[in-house]
């Protein structure tokens, strides 16, 4: 149970690093990729 939680948590702290990064517009290639594929389920305030 606390291993999901963890988990969880975890995705969310990429996703607002994500978002931070998206915000600065400091983005390599790797990560634009990345990009592409959260955009659809997730927007960054």
């Amino acid at each position: 149970m606390e291993e999901n939680i963890f988990l969880i948590e975890n995705k969310l702290f990429t996703i607002s690093k994500l978002c931070f990064l998206l915000s600065k517009g400091i983005y390599s290639t790797d990560e634009s990729n990345l990009r592409k594929r959260i955009d659809s389920k997730v927007r960054c305030d």
